[in-house]
């Protein structure tokens, strides 16, 4: 993957899929606070490559202090996001070690690779032709059977060839390869709108 920046997260049972196949979810991009080292020049910090990995074990980290203390506070804003997602395929109701064994089964990847400021900042329209490259590196690298695009922004912004296949599936193909895949846009984890039935309904249509 040589035009990826960010490493993705490929969860160790990823090649076991969940209910057999293998999903990638699919999120807009970093954000770097604006006095973090790295950000502005964030290709010169070649540790920033493992962002997204470290970022994960820090989740399950907390969750597994979760686990032993239920009283532990040391959550962040973002891993809320993570958990909603993971709890969605089970309409809510996932306990933390299920939440984990979720998370080991599938796969994680920025679109954007270059850090944003903060959650408020939409990537410029030319960054997500700039990183159409990278993606499909990564998906043929990874082989997924269906894509989770995390917010219609995103899906709206994605430069590709876009046909339904199905109820709330689509096919997407690269704009300048013979690559192809299932992908399932679906409301940001972080919106106040994400509801859980309605994300559980679209997820078990999806994988059946």
């Amino acid at each position: 993957m040589d035009n990826v920046f960010f490493t993705p997260y490929i969860g160790p049972d990823y090649q076991q899929g969940y209910q057999g196949k293998k999903i990638l979810a699919l999120g807009e991009s970093h954000y770097i606070n604006d006095d973090e080292e790295g950000r502005d020049h964030f290709r010169n910090y070649p540790q920033l490559k493992d962002f997204t990995n470290d970022m994960i074990r820090s989740y399950f980290d907390y969750l597994r202090r979760k686990q032993q203390n239920p009283n532990e506070k040391q959550e962040q804003g973002w891993m809320r996001t993570y958990t909603k997602f993971a709890r969605a395929f089970h309409n809510g109701d996932l306990s933390y070690a299920g939440i984990i064994s979720l998370w080991e089964h599938i796969a994680f990847y920025n679109y954007i690779q270059e850090p944003a400021p903060n959650t408020r900042v939409s990537p410029a329209k030319e960054l997500f032709v700039k990183y159409e490259a990278p993606f499909w590196e990564v998906v043929r690298a990874c082989q997924p059977d269906l894509i989770i695009i995390w917010g219609l922004r995103l899906w709206d912004n994605l430069p590709f060839k876009k046909e339904s296949h199905g109820e709330h599936l689509f096919r997407i193909s690269g704009t300048a390869n013979d690559l192809s895949v299932l992908a399932l846009p679906i409301t940001h984890p972080s919106a106040p709108s994400f509801a859980y039935q309605t994300m559980y309904n679209k997820l078990t249509a999806a994988l059946s």
